[in-house]
């Protein structure tokens, strides 16, 4: 972790806190914090470890306020040292660590939530990944992990700007980056917001603050020393012009078992390996649901089995080609010997492929009608003779607001959102009076990884789409993007409906899309 001596020395924190405000060495003080916690309900039960605590003001301000119990690590002697001071003076019970926190150990399920401010850009990929392996232990489930820091947009950095970072010793990632490592992490409900505007505001006025305090910085300080400290919040707005630096609000959850509700059900899920299938088979099993994870990627399926299964959820892991009428054939006798019965079908495997007609790529337009139609026939027609049996069940179709939108560039993949939507319309009219449910859910822009396996090269010019990044079918900003969780949250209330209540129709979009 590239941190010197001299950038973290008392008299350089001391300047920034007059900025920060006392006890603070990140942008925007306890404000911040408050908007980290704005959602969460704490109390004196509440366990918060603070990572890379600095003066302990996080620490302080949860507890004023909160009366949280907080432990605060961080690896530079001067500002633990500090910290341990300030509770002493205050009779505090927060507890200051000196340490490294990769190479500390807390026992697992120790804490509630865990925070870090403006601080993981310290950390190179190798120590961001193993620093989320131990907060992920640490965290109790249904604990989250909150934080802020600092980043870089989706445009290539020049290498000027490159150089600028290295210089620095800094370690941004994009807000794609962070997705991924977290996913790979087993984190859940993941959420990375670009808070750079909110950044901007809060850096000026701290800026302004010291401009005031010129005369007293001056006077207790040095002239030299104001004028580097000025300089320095002058370059933090820079970088943002420049487009060097974003300023990103990250949050994400550990898996937990919520309730009991659907114990005794038993759900197939296809498309289980990512996305909005993934997140629809873990929100089912926190709610006490069998589920069957199918799709082609066996290793994928048993990462969200191990996940699952890690705090006592049920699933069972049944590799599937959808587009192969055995295969689903097998997939539903596999679930019937198994469980003797299926309550609820997900049909959640999808594709999307940007192309125009005019391009003639056979191959994806293919695979579209392959996937997302004949796939979602094959599971039907494999599922609804048990349902009719039982003379109950629930099938889930996930369409896309794309049925009834049209969108550049998405033709057939709009075509065949439609006729999942057609065909949830009139097989619920055919299934009346048997007892079956059917409902039809109209996704609008999601963060998936859907766009990234596009080939037609014309079109995604022709639109200016960078599949690397572009990651919803629609055009909403980072900001307004859907979480697969939030579709899955959609999906797990019309399963949980009393038996004589049918949610037929559900539009979900950003609310600015």
């Amino acid at each position: 972790m590239a941190v010197t001596e001299k950038q973290y020395s008392m008299d350089n924190v001391k300047l920034f806190e007059l900025a920060f405000g006392e006890g603070f060495m990140s942008c925007g003080g306890s404000a911040y914090l408050a908007l980290l916690f704005a959602d969460e309900e704490l109390g004196p039960s509440t366990h918060i470890l603070d990572v890379c605590c600095g003066l302990g003001g996080s620490a302080f301000y949860l507890e004023n306020e909160y009366g949280a119990q907080v432990t605060g690590i961080d690896r530079e002697a001067e500002l633990i040292e500090h910290a341990r001071r300030v509770a002493e003076e205050r009779s505090s019970k927060c507890e200051f660590i000196l340490g490294d926190v990769i190479a500390t150990h807390f026992d697992d399920n120790s804490f509630d939530y865990i925070i870090c401010r403006d601080a993981l850009l310290h950390f190179d990929n190798e120590r961001k990944n193993q620093l989320f392996q131990k907060i992920r232990s640490w965290l109790k489930p249904g604990g989250k992990f909150l934080a802020t820091d600092y980043g870089i947009s989706d445009q290539p950095l020049t290498q000027e700007q490159q150089a600028v970072l290295d210089r620095k010793g800094y370690h941004l990632l994009m807000q794609s980056d962070y997705y991924d490592i977290f996913e790979r992490n087993t984190f859940i409900r993941i959420q990375v917001s670009d808070e750079t505007e909110s950044y901007t505001s809060h850096t000026q006025a701290e800026l302004d603050r010291l401009l005031g305090r010129k005369d007293e910085i001056t006077a207790h300080y040095s002239a030299a020393a104001f004028e580097k400290t000025v300089k320095a919040f002058k370059n933090k707005l820079q970088d943002i012009k420049d487009g060097i630096k974003t300023y990103w609000l990250i949050q994400a959850e550990k898996y937990s078992i919520q309730s009991q509700r659907l114990k005794g059900r038993v759900a197939i899920c296809t498309g289980a390996s990512s996305g909005i299938g993934r997140s629809t088979a873990i929100a089912l099993t926190a709610h006490g649901a069998s589920v069957v994870l199918a799709a082609r990627n066996a290793d994928k399926l048993n990462t969200v089995k191990a996940l699952i299964e890690e705090q006592g959820g049920t699933c069972f892991v049944a590799p599937t080609d959808i587009t192969q009428r055995e295969q689903v054939l097998g997939l539903v006798r596999t679930t019937m010997e198994r469980y003797g019965r299926v309550d609820v079908l997900i049909n959640s495997a999808g594709v999307m492929f940007y192309t125009f007609m005019e391009n003639g790529v056979f191959e994806e337009w293919a695979r579209t009608i392959d996937v997302n139609i004949t796939g979602v026939v094959n599971c039907i027609g494999a599922v609804l003779p048990v349902l009719i049996r039982q003379k109950s069940g629930h099938i889930i179709n996930v369409s896309s607001d794309a049925a009834k939108t049209p969108f550049p560039g998405l033709s057939v993949y709009c075509a065949s959102k439609a006729f999942v939507t057609t065909l949830s319309q009139n097989l619920r009219n055919e299934l009346r009076g048997k007892g079956i449910k059917i409902t039809d859910v109209q996704p609008g822009d999601v963060r998936t990884n859907l766009v990234q396996t596009n080939s037609d090269t014309k079109t995604l010019e022709a639109l200016g789409i960078n599949p690397q990044f572009k990651v919803g079918h629609g055009w909403a900003s980072d900001t307004q993007l859907l979480s697969p969780f939030d579709i899955a949250d959609c999906i797990v209330g019309a399963v949980m409906t009393k038996p004589n209540v049918a949610i037929n129709e559900v539009l979900i979009e950003p609310r600015d899309q």
